[in-house]
C-alpha cells in the first residue's frame, strides 16, 4: 500500500494496485482536483482556432457561426458547451448548432449542410466530436469558401506516410501535436476550446476569468463530465478530475436542461451522482433522440434558459428513451439468436458480425455492446438500407475494432472511431468479403481473452466490510473504464440462504467468517439455490453496498459470482 497511508488497509491495497505509491499521490487521486487538468493552451492549434472563432463572432455582416456536432451524448454536450460559452461572450452574435439526422445524413460533417450554410452567406463551421476523417466535407468546404475548424478526438485519417489527410484545416485534437493525454472525449475538447475563447476574450494577463465566466465554466464542466462518462473513455488522468468534479457539481448546476434531466431520471435529490447513474440514466436519455431520429430536442434541452420548455423537452426525451429500451430489447434477442445460429460463440470466430434487414440503425451500437457482454468478443452489427449496410462496432480490452475494420477497408465505404468503438458503412454485396477479412484479423485475439472474466480488485475479509469502508471506497469514484469499481474476493461460509423477489429469482445470503456475519444479495441467481446449502464454504466475488432502511445504514455485499469450495480444499 502507499507509504505513510493512514486509511483502511483495504483501500490502501486498492490504491497501490492503481500505481499510487505514497500519501501525497493518494490524496491527489482521492480529491481529484480540477486544478490538475492540463492547460487548454497545450492542445494543438487551439489558440489559432479560438482567435478565428472570436473574430467571426465580431463580424459586422450579421453572419452566423455554425457548430456542427455529433448526435450522441458526447457530441450533444460538447456542442452545447461551446455554444453556451460563445453566446455568453458575444450576446449579440449569432451562434447556431447543427447535429445531423442519423437516418438521412448519417455520421460526420454533412456536405449538404455545408452547402446550405454557404448559400445563406455564412462563412465558418466548427466541428465538435467529428470531422477528423471528413476529407470530402473539408474539400467541399474549401470549394464553397467556408472556413472549417475541426475539433475531435477520434482516430485521424492519415495517408501512408502518416500525414493527416485534411490539408489546410486547423485541427484541435488531443492525439496530435504532443498533448499530454490523448484520452479526452469530444465534449472535453470543446470545453477546453470554450475555456480558451473565454481566456482570450475576457481573461486577465494571467488568464484568470471574471467570476461570471468562472461560474459558467463550472456548469459546463458538469456537461463535460456527462460527455466523458457517456463516451466510455478511460477515467484516468484529467478525465478522472473532470468527471469527479462534474459529478460533485451537477446537483448545483444552473443549466435548466440539466435540472430537468435530473428530475425525469429521479435523481434531483441526489447530492452527488455516481458515474453509473450518469452512464445508465442521464446519458441514455440524451442519446435516445439522436438514435431514433434527430437530436435537436436534446440540443435544445441543454441550450434553453426557459425552465418550462426544459421540463417539457426532458419529458419528451424520457418517452423516446422508453421506446428505445423496448426496441433494444427486441433487437438484442434477435441478434443473440442469430449469433448462436451462425456459430459466433465458437472459438474460431473471434468477432460477432451480424446484419439485420429491419434493425434500427440508431440502436445497433447499443445492441453491439450487449453482444460484447454476452459473447465476450468484439461485435459489429449492421442494418440494411437498400443496397447499403450501416452500423456500429464495439470491442473488448486489448483489441482495436478500428484496426479490425481498417484491415477490411477495401470492402468498406466509410468508417471512423477508435479502438473500442466505431461506425461504418459498406455496400451490401461486400458483407461476406468484409466478414471474412475482419474474422481473419481477429484471429490475433488470444482465445483466453474471449471468455468474459471478472477482474478481482483485492482480497478482503468479512471483518473489513463496514459502512466506513464503503464511504472510503466511494472516494475512488468515478468508476468506469481504467478505474473499475473494486471487486472483492472473500472466503466465507453460507449461514442462511433464501429466495427473494416476486419470482424468487434473486437470493439473499447471510455470510459468516471468524465470528463476523454479513448480509449479501445475489441478483438473478435463483438457479444456484439447490447448490447453496447452509454450512457450505464458498469464495465470493462481490461489491460492498450501503443498505438504507428506515433511517439506518448498514453494509452488505452485492454478489457478482461465487465458487463452491470442496471440503478437501483449503479456504
Amino acid at each position: 500500500m502507499p507509504a505513510d497511508w493512514d486509511g483502511p488497509p483495504l483501500v490502501g491495497r486498492l490504491l497501490a494496485q492503481r500505481g499510487i505509491q505514497d500519501q501525497a499521490a493518494a490524496d491527489h487521486f482521492l480529491q481529484a482536483p480540477l486544478t490538475g487538468v492540463h492547460d487548454p493552451e497545450l492542445l494543438p492549434n487551439i489558440t489559432e482556432v479560438a482567435q478565428a472563432i472570436l473574430a467571426e463572432l465580431d463580424n459586422k455582416e450579421g453572419r452566423t457561426l455554425w457548430i456542427h456536432g455529433d448526435y450522441d451524448a458526447d457530441g450533444i454536450t460538447g456542442s452545447t458547451i461551446l455554444a453556451r460559452m460563445l453566446r455568453q461572450l458575444r450576446p449579440e452574435a449569432s451562434v447556431q448548432i447543427h447535429v445531423p439526422d442519423r437516418m438521412t445524413e448519417g455520421y460526420g460533417i454533412s456536405v449538404a449542410k455545408l452547402e446550405a450554410i454557404a448559400a445563406a452567406g455564412d462563412r465558418m463551421v466548427v466541428s465538435v466530436d467529428c470531422g477528423i476523417t471528413a476529407l470530402e466535407a473539408a474539400t467541399r468546404a474549401e470549394e464553397l469558401g467556408l472556413t472549417l475548424l475541426v475539433t475531435d478526438h477520434h482516430k485521424p485519417l492519415q495517408d501512408e506516410s502518416g500525414e493527416l489527410c485534411l490539408p489546410g484545416v486547423p485541427i484541435v485534437h488531443p492525439g496530435i501535436g504532443g498533448y499530454p493525454f490523448d484520452g479526452i472525449c469530444g465534449a472535453v475538447v470543446a470545453w477546453k476550446l470554450a475555456w480558451m475563447c473565454a481566456r482570450l476574450a475576457a481573461g486577465d494577463e494571467e488568464g484568470r476569468l471574471p467570476s461570471h465566466l468562472r461560474s459558467l465554466l463550472a456548469d459546463l464542466t458538469s456537461l463535460a463530465a456527462i460527455g466523458t462518462i457517456a463516451d466510455v473513455v478511460p477515467l484516468e488522468d484529467e478525465n478522472r478530475m473532470i468527471a469527479a468534479w462534474g459529478l460533485r457539481h451537477i446537483a448545483q448546476c444552473r443549466i435548466p436542461g440539466v435540472e430537468a434531466l435530473l428530475r425525469v431520471a429521479n435523481l434531483e435529490n441526489k447530492r452527488q451522482l455516481t458515474a453509473m447513474e450518469v452512464g445508465f440514466r442521464l446519458g441514455p436519455r440524451l442519446n435516445a433522440v439522436g438514435r431514433l431520429g434527430k437530436a435537436d430536442a436534446a440540443v435544445e434541452l441543454l441550450c434553453t434558459s426557459d425552465r418550462n420548455r426544459a421540463e417539457s423537452l426532458a419529458v419528451a426525451l424520457d418517452e423516446v428513451n422508453r421506446e428505445r429500451q423496448e426496441l433494444t430489447k427486441r433487437m438484442a434477442q434477435e441478434a443473440e439468436a442469430m449469433a448462436v445460429a451462425n456459430g459466433f460463440d465458437q472459438d474460431d470466430r473471434r468477432c460477432v458480425i451480424l446484419c439485420g434487414d429491419d434493425w434500427h440503425p440508431g440502436v445497433v451500437g447499443i445492441v453491439a455492446s450487449r453482444m460484447v457482454e454476452r459473447f465476450g468478443r468484439p461485435a459489429i452489427l449492421l442494418s440494411r438500407e437498400d443496397n447499403m449496410l450501416r452500423g456500429s462496432a464495439r470491442s473488448i480490452d486489448g483489441y482495436s475494432i478500428h484496426a479490425g475494420i481498417e484491415s477490411a477497408k477495401a470492402h468498406v465505404h466509410k468508417f471512423g472511431g477508435h479502438d473500442m468503438a466505431a461506425g461504418l458503412s459498406l455496400a451490401a454485396d461486400q458483407f461476406e468479403a468484409f466478414t471474412d477479412a475482419v474474422l481473419q484479423h481477429a484471429q490475433c485475439i488470444n482465445p483466453e481473452d474471449l471468455t468474459p472474466a471478472l477482474q478481482v480488485g483485492a482480497d478482503a475479509t468479512l471483518q473489513e466490510i463496514s459502512v466506513d469502508l464503503i464511504q472510503w471506497l466511494q472516494q475512488l469514484e468515478p468508476f468506469g473504464r481504467s478505474n473499475p469499481e473494486p471487486l472483492l474476493r472473500i472466503d466465507a461460509t453460507l449461514d442462511q440462504v433464501d429466495p427473494i423477489g416476486r419470482t424468487g429469482s434473486h437470493v439473499a445470503i447471510r455470510l459468516r467468517a471468524e465470528g463476523t456475519s454479513l448480509r449479501a444479495i445475489w441478483f438473478n441467481a435463483g438457479d444456484w439455490l439447490p447448490r447453496l446449502a447452509r454450512g457450505r464454504r464458498v469464495q465470493v466475488l462481490g461489491v460492498p453496498r450501503e443498505n438504507r432502511f428506515r433511517g439506518s445504514v448498514t453494509a452488505e455485499l452485492e454478489v457478482k459470482d461465487m465458487a463452491l469450495i470442496a471440503e478437501s480444499d483449503p479456504c
